[in-house]
């Protein structure tokens, strides 16, 4: 199981990320912000390819989407799309990652759960 921790901290900085951007003026240097996001995005990649032994759906969509170009109105919603996009992605490979809690004993369904239909259906 990965070190859930570890992706969690890459998760936590994308809200200072975003606010960061949100706060930019669009004739502001977009150049440093991009360094930061790549840089981000490079270490968010390798703790991933470290903690998770199955490539799965979620971290495929998480590299597809950050492959994906920069379309918007402008180059600063499109790099907020795109880290809301990542936020998602992430928040999905946690869940996937965390294990699946169930009961011991799984409770019967009480009889008047059963509908006048299912008893036709199944000849209760």
């Amino acid at each position: 199981m990965a070190e859930l921790q570890r992706i969690q901290k890459c998760m936590d900085k994308l809200s200072s990320l975003i606010q960061e951007l949100e706060a930019m003026q669009e004739s502001a240097d977009a150049e440093t912000i991009k360094n930061k996001l790549l840089i981000w995005k490079s270490k968010t990649d390798s703790i991933l390819e470290q903690e998770i032994d199955d490539y799965t759906r979620e971290v495929e969509d998480f590299n597809r989407r950050w492959r994906m170009p920069m379309v918007g109105n402008t180059i600063k919603s499109a790099v907020i799309r795109k880290l809301r996009n990542a936020h998602t992605d992430i928040r999905l490979i946690i869940k996937a990652e965390e294990p699946v809690k169930r009961p011991a004993v799984m409770p019967e369904l009480p009889d008047y759960a059963i509908t006048d239909y299912a008893k036709q259906l199944y000849g209760l």
